[in-house]
């Protein structure tokens, strides 16, 4: 059934623009209270045509059409109105086109998404099936692919969540802090300054050469890892420490392959001279073999590898067990390590050392 309260609730929505535009025309401000409220009743018919069709299960080709498109053309033309209006302004209109910018965005990726042409196989199903199949059902249950369905579009909805967000922060929120609120505030700070005379001018000046060479000492000490600094708020690099980005670029495999090589040598002279170990890498396999000496060969079946090196990012370094023979770790924080696999692989020379 086509015309029913789910599909006319979603078609009011896109019958009320022209009304709401009208009655920015008007005079007066019962006209932009009465536009105010319509726009209010019509973003919450935007919940209820969704409840209702699934309550009453009445969803239908034509409002899963119309649903994404009435809200969008609400929202642009509400948009589009305020600013031919003058009630968007200045700075302020750089929000506006981020919020469209959006709408375009989404309608975008689900567009493309509708056409995405995604083959399914199952675990237990034929070889050609699993090379060419886009995903493989391990365990080889259909059920699975409705699992499947709700993590795609759970990841899907994060997706549009941080880029919302990213957006946001990036084009509104630092410039607005960094280049109109940090003015601000230094202006009057300095003022205030040079109105209690020289003293507080000098002690300012001591106060702001404190806080740089304190900051420089900190990053003297994460050197090479200086980008992996984080401030006092969320606790310094130890706070950060697997909760927020670390060495996402794997930048320990200089010093995890010397401190491997390290271990390495000690082995040799006791007995394993010559011998070429294997090692898996947390990362690119170019930088380990541009640092690797030959003693160690990079080997991609992880679970058979003598040797793992691996970043704390992501908690990489807890993908495969093994003892820590190196630990690479900045102001209390380890940002990477070094595991001796052997005991896993070799049993029978676990005793080798």
């Amino acid at each position: 059934m086509l015309f029913n309260l789910p599909n006319f609730l979603t078609l009011s929505r896109i019958f009320v623009i022209p009304i709401i535009v009208g009655l920015f025309y008007l005079r007066g401000d019962e006209a932009r209270w009465l536009a105010l409220t319509l726009f209010i009743l019509a973003g919450i018919t935007d919940y209820f045509d969704g409840y209702f069709a699934r309550r009453w299960a009445q969803i239908s080709p034509l409002g899963r059409f119309l649903d994404p498109i009435a809200d969008k053309l609400l929202v642009a033309a509400v948009i589009l109105i305020l600013v031919a209006k003058d009630q968007i302004t200045g700075w302020v209109v750089l929000p506006a086109l981020i919020i469209l910018c959006r709408e375009v965005l989404v309608s975008g990726l689900r567009e493309f998404l509708a056409q995405a042409n995604v083959g399914i196989a199952v675990g237990s199903g034929t070889d050609v099936a699993a090379e060419t199949a886009d995903i493989v059902l391990v365990e080889s249950n259909p059920r699975d692919i409705a699992k499947l369905i709700l993590f795609g579009k759970a990841t899907y909805r994060k997706m549009i969540q941080n880029l919302v967000w990213a957006t946001a922060y990036n084009a509104v929120a630092i410039p607005l802090a960094a280049g109109v609120l940090a003015g601000i505030g230094f202006d009057w700070l300095l003022t205030q300054i040079a109105a209690r005379g020289r003293a507080w001018a000098t002690a300012a000046l001591v106060a702001i050469g404190v806080v740089l060479l304190w900051n420089a000492a900190i990053l003297i000490e994460l050197h090479p890892y200086q980008y992996l600094y984080y401030n006092p708020l969320v606790g310094g690099i130890e706070g950060a420490s697997r909760r927020y980005v670390m060495d996402y670029w794997v930048n320990i495999m200089t010093e995890a392959v010397d401190d491997l090589e390290a271990y390495v040598a000690t082995l040799d002279k006791s007995g394993g001279a010559g011998h070429r170990y294997t090692v898996a890498v947390c990362g690119e396999r170019l930088p380990f073999e541009q640092e690797a000496g030959p003693g160690l060969q990079w080997v991609e079946d992880w679970n058979k590898a003598d040797f793992f090196i691996a970043p704390t990012h992501m908690n990489c370094d807890r993908a495969l067990d093994g003892k820590v023979i190196a630990t690479i770790s900045r102001l209390g924080a380890p940002i990477g390590v070094v595991k001796d696999r052997r005991a896993l692989v070799h049993p029978a020379i676990a005793n080798h050392r």
